[in-house]
């Protein structure tokens, strides 16, 4: 499978210390192989170590390639203010035709990246949209939130849908 082809999985951070090592394990828990990009829009306090953390060996996940994205410091200055920016910035950089997104501190369910696949094989779709769940400050899962994508869009899917 060609990078192209293969779905990229995004992680973009920028000071979320207490939420990124998880993010970045969540990416990494994938069951479908993926390109696994984390960008980092320039954090001032330690999340950089949280993502060091994260990639530390031994942890193994051969079926992924993990890639660190770095914005310039100038880009970070002068545009990656918020997180449209950074994804603008982010989409320009990757390869991939799929790109599966989450901020540094959402986690991903395990089977995220090929519950969508498996739903873009049956079905055509331009954007498609996975469940979110809340999970407070103890880590406890409390239950699904609605969907908020963009249903009106051409193309648009619900991986529930598949």
């Amino acid at each position: 499978m060609t990078t192209a082809s293969r779905p990229a999985f995004l992680v973009t951070v920028l000071n979320k210390e207490r939420g990124i090592y998880q993010s970045v394990m969540s990416a990494l828990s994938q069951t479908y192989p993926c390109d696994i990009y984390i960008s980092d829009a320039g954090s001032t306090d330690n999340t950089p170590a949280e993502i060091d953390r994260a990639l530390q060996p031994p942890i193994s996940f051969p079926h992924h390639t993990v890639t660190r994205l770095h914005p310039k410091v100038s880009e970070v200055r002068c545009g990656l203010k918020t997180l449209n920016e950074h994804l603008m910035w982010c989409f320009k950089e990757i390869p991939n035709e799929w790109i599966f997104q989450c901020s540094g501190d959402d986690w991903s369910l395990p089977d995220r990246v090929a519950a969508c696949m498996k739903a873009l094989e049956t079905n055509a779709a331009s954007a498609i949209a996975t469940p979110q769940y809340h999970v407070p400050e103890g880590g406890r899962l409390e239950g699904q939130l609605p969907c908020t994508a963009a249903e009106h869009l051409n193309g648009y899917l619900s991986a529930q849908d598949g």
